[in-house]
């Protein structure tokens, strides 16, 4: 066994910081590489303790971690900033241990400077981040151009039969600029619910009619060169989700899909009622399958397929937020997910959903709602954006409601005050400039109680409202919405009591 003096001579050659104290936690050897950590010289700190040397706070850190070792007799380590000599904080990784020298126990401290590591590990994040932006902002870009060519598109063939004095055939161009905005619409929200968990709005629904009305969409997103059918027998069992997240999921595989089949070919949706599915899902359900025959996933990745912004596509062809958005759709729906690929073969990508039991509900088109006209109620619109606000003021007013209507709160705050009839309902986006949306409705309650609001706003439906707000008749809808969703929304919350 080495005597003391030998012992501390060891120390002293190694190359790291180390620092020995007796049990009452004074300095007993302090070796040189140790010695840019302190303000004062190495020989003259034997016999001092922590707080003549540190800051008081973070002695006492020292010390409570130094009691512990002595207490548990086990080695104890921890990550912590101290002050350098030069004014500069460095970030060190300290351990501690008691170890026996010539029948006495002392405390042995060394620690590493981990200062560069931590730096480099910051700046590899940012550069990962940065990445992950221009690989969404890319990929983003890239989608919301294909919708908006749909858009674009279709408004112009509109514009040129209408300048012929033909109206023949303009049905298919407005419902196709209207699937267009819808998919520009479903992106946000892929982007809100990567931000944050999505709001979703689930109801009892059956599939069949979903799909038949479905298919022919999403084969005219794929091009002339696929095929999307949907196979199954009989009647479906219903399901428990929001349907508008399921399209969104659907559609999503099948893009995947397509972009796997670079020379063309068909894609199966097959949908079939499940008894159970033993090991992953208990209990009754609805399993969608979308079946390619393309590349294939490599093995070595698949573990990574459902990660935010992880895409084998160039930067600009693919957000990365796909198959992300589809895992967190079907778990929110307390379903199952499964991928099965082989390469150069294909790949099945499984949603398992829930059986429900209970009422059926309907899938039907917002855009067959009837119209509901208003009792010439007055609305007070508060919205900025000048060409929405216009848009909103002709369905209220065809609807025979009386709007008042301003892009700031200031100014709503003044025409509700001396309107020449009571506002029933004040319509006002969130983000405004000067006061906001939800400090208008709070100053405009304060002396109007019974005045019914209803929120507008292009972020997430559950945006923060004060506690002031959770009301009954205080509402908040998502933009973008429908002619009927607006019409409905404001019908339904003038009539609440």
């Amino acid at each position: 066994m080495l005597d003391k003096e030998a012992a501390l001579a060891v120390l002293e050659a190694l190359p790291i910081p180390v620092i020995v104290k007796d049990l009452n936690h004074r300095i007993v050897f302090v070796n040189q590489a140790a010695s840019g950590y302190f303000q004062d010289p190495i020989d003259t700190l034997v016999g001092k303790t922590d707080y003549d040397c540190f800051p008081a706070e973070h002695a006492a850190t020292y010390w409570q971690m130094e009691e512990k070792v002595i207490a548990t007799q086990c080695p104890c380590e921890n990550e912590e900033t101290i002050i350098g000599p030069e004014g500069k904080p460095q970030i060190i990784i300290t351990t501690k241990t008691l170890v026996t020298v010539a029948n006495e126990s002392l405390l042995v401290a060394y620690f590493i400077n981990v200062t560069a590591q931590r730096q480099f590990e910051e700046q590899l994040r940012q550069a990962q981040k940065m990445e992950a932006v221009g690989q969404l902002t890319g990929g983003i870009a890239h989608d919301f151009n294909n919708h908006l060519g749909g858009i674009i598109g279709s408004l112009g063939i509109m514009q040129k039969r209408i300048a012929k004095g033909t109206c023949v055939g303009l049905e298919r161009y407005t419902d196709n600029a209207m699937a267009s905005a819808q998919r520009a619409a479903s992106l946000t929200h892929r982007l809100l619910a990567f931000s944050r968990r999505q709001s979703l709005n689930p109801k009892p629904l059956k599939l069949n009619d979903l799909f038949d009305e479905f298919q022919s969409f999403i084969n005219q997103s794929l091009g002339p060169e696929y095929r999307f059918e949907v196979h199954y027998e009989g009647d479906l069992w219903t399901t428990f989700c929001d349907h508008h997240q399921l399209e969104n999921a659907v559609l999503n595989l099948a893009i995947n899909a397509r972009d796997a089949m670079p020379n063309g070919g068909i894609i199966i949706c097959q949908i079939t009622n499940s008894a159970s599915v033993p090991g992953l899902f208990e209990g009754e359900c609805v399993c969608i399958s979308i079946v390619d025959t393309g590349t294939g996933i490599a093995p070595e990745i698949m573990n990574r397929v459902i990660e935010p912004f992880f895409t084998t596509k160039p930067i600009g062809e693919g957000t990365g937020l796909g198959l992300s958005m589809v895992y967190g759709f079907v778990k929110q729906s307390n379903g199952h997910f499964t991928i099965e690929s082989t390469q150069a073969k294909g790949t099945t990508v499984s949603l398992y959903l829930p059986r429900y039991i209970g009422e059926t509900c309907q899938h039907t088109s917002s855009t067959d709602e009837p119209l509901k006209e208003g009792l010439q109620q007055t609305v007070m619109l508060v919205e900025d954006d000048e060409v929405i606000r216009e848009i909103i003021i002709e369905v209220l007013e065809d609807l025979d409601y009386h709007v008042l209507s301003t892009g700031n709160g200031q100014h709503a705050l003044e025409l509700i005050v001396t309107a020449a009839k009571p506002v029933d309902l004040l319509l006002t986006d969130i983000g405004l400039p000067g006061i906001n949306g939800r400090d208008l409705a709070a100053h405009v309650l304060d002396r109007f109680p019974k005045l019914k609001i209803m929120f507008i706003t292009g972020y997430d439906k559950t945006v923060t409202l004060p506690k002031s707000l959770f009301r009954h008749d205080v509402e908040v809808m998502t933009k973008p919405f429908t002619i009927s969703e607006l019409a409905s929304r404001v019908q339904r919350l003038l009539e609440q009591d």
